[in-house]
């Protein structure tokens, strides 16, 4: 199977923050947000509807809209890239150079929102690349990773097969998606986290060049 298109995870997988204590400072955010909303509801709830261990859809039983939560998450988060997009925090991989050296359609796909997305390709200069930038789709917030319907909704944008499509990301939620898709699912090991699940892993994204020329003689 020639591969036809290659999807990118963008946090941790092509850009990072350089932040310490990148993880406590969004939890201090959220926590945040929950307490503006008046909810009784825990980080540790917050955390399984990431994981779609539950429906994002789930926030209703603390009696707000789910759309209107997770709008008020992303304009936090949104927020806080901005303040660290002023203090130059916000950088792309080195190895992101190859982006410009794969000759087939890109698209960007993040369970951020679609101008969380499109702020951060740009400010790295990245943007330029990518053919479709897909953020989380608020008509369907149940479809962010590790979800397939992302990747299946910009696979249909692009004309591809998901099969077709090789999804490279650094998290769990990425390879789900993608072996969910019936996409090859490529593991960049930005940390020293192993994923099995993963079709293939790589340590560099120079590595997919190697990648896509064994797939083109199969």
């Amino acid at each position: 199977m020639h591969i036809r298109a290659i999807f990118f995870d963008v946090d941790e997988t092509l850009v990072y923050y350089d932040v310490a204590n990148l993880h406590e400072k969004l939890r201090e955010l959220i926590e945040g947000v929950i307490k503006r909303l008046n909810l009784d509801m825990k980080y540790s709830d917050f955390e399984k509807m990431v994981r779609l261990e539950v429906p994002r859809t789930y926030v209703k039983e603390f009696g707000v809209d789910p759309i209107k939560f997770w709008r008020k998450i992303d304009e936090a988060i949104m927020s806080f890239r901005r303040d660290l997009a002023k203090k130059g925090l916000i950088k792309a991989y080195a190895d992101t150079e190859v982006l410009k050296l794969i000759d087939m359609p890109l698209a960007a796909i993040s369970n951020a929102s679609t101008e969380a997305t499109e702020f951060v390709l740009k400010l790295t200069g990245l943007k330029k690349y990518f053919k479709v930038i897909q953020g989380k789709d608020y008509r369907n917030i149940d479809g962010c990773k590790p979800s397939p319907y992302l990747i299946l909704k910009v696979s249909r944008m692009l004309g591809v097969r998901p099969e077709e499509v090789m999804v490279v990301g650094d998290s769990m939620l990425d390879i789900l998606a993608a072996r969910r898709a019936n996409a090859i699912a490529v593991h960049i090991k930005r940390s020293n986290k192993e994923i099995p699940e993963a079709n293939i892993t790589i340590e560099s994204l120079y590595e997919l060049l190697k990648i896509l020329e064994d797939y083109s003689v199969k």
